[in-house]
C-alpha cells in the first residue's frame, strides 16, 4: 500500500491530477494479485468519491461513511483503519505536493479463519449447549409425568378416605339399631351420643 501511495504521490509531484493518474488502477489490481488476504482496493477524493477501484463498477460511487469518518478522525496520522461486519478496511492519506491530502487508498481485507483450536473449541461448546438442552428437555418430560402420577394418588386417598367415613357411619347405625342406647348422630365424620 505504501508503494501505491509513494507512486501516487510521484505522479502528483510532477503535476499530474489524481483522477487521471495512468498508474492508479494497475497498482490497485497488482495489490489484490499480490496479496491473497485483500478483498477490495479503491482510491476515492476527499469527498468520498471513488476514483479507482478492484470492482470498476463502484467507481464513480460514494465511499462508505464510516471509511470517511475514520479517514477524518486521523487526518494527522498516516494510516486509518475501520471496520465492518467482519471486513477490516486500512487507508492511507494520499498528499499532494504542498501536503494537503488529495485523496485515500483503502484496502479491504478479508476475515482471518479461525485457528484450529478455536473452530475446535466452538464445536466442543455447541456439543455442551445441545446436550445441556436435551438433559433439560428430558427433566422437564419426567417430571410432568411425576406430577401425573401424584395426582392420581391424592384423588384415591380422597376416595378411600370417603369409604372409610361411609363404612364408619354404616357401622354405628348398625351398632345403634342393635343395642339400647340412644341413637347417635353422625356429622362430618364425628359421632354425638
Amino acid at each position: 500500500m505504501q508503494e501505491v501511495r509513494e507512486q501516487l504521490e510521484g505522479d502528483l509531484s510532477i503535476g499530474l491530477d489524481l483522477m487521471e493518474s495512468p498508474r492508479a488502477q494497475a497498482a490497485l489490481d497488482a495489490a489484490l494479485v499480490l496479496d491473497a488476504s485483500l478483498r477490495a482496493a479503491e482510491i476515492f477524493d476527499p469527498q468520498g468519491r471513488s476514483l479507482f477501484n478492484s470492482d470498476r463498477g463502484l467507481i464513480g460511487e460514494p465511499a462508505p461513511r464510516d471509511w470517511l469518518v475514520a479517514a477524518q478522525r486521523e487526518s494527522t496520522a498516516s494510516l486509518w483503519h475501520s471496520s465492518a461486519g467482519l471486513d477490516s478496511v486500512v487507508g492511507l492519506p494520499i498528499r499532494g505536493p504542498f501536503n494537503e491530502v488529495l485523496g485515500q487508498i483503502a484496502l479491504t481485507a478479508q476475515p482471518l479463519p479461525l485457528p484450529a483450536n478455536t473452530r475446535i473449541l466452538l464445536a466442543l461448546s455447541a456439543l455442551w449447549l445441545g446436550l445441556l438442552a436435551l438433559l433439560a428437555n428430558r427433566l422437564l418430560a419426567a417430571l410432568k409425568r411425576e406430577a401425573r402420577l401424584v395426582e392420581p394418588v391424592f384423588v384415591n386417598a380422597a376416595d378411600l378416605i370417603l369409604a372409610a367415613e361411609r363404612q364408619t357411619q354404616q357401622q354405628l347405625l348398625l351398632l345403634s339399631e342393635q343395642s339400647s342406647v340412644a341413637p347417635v348422630a353422625i356429622a362430618s365424620g364425628h359421632c354425638v351420643l
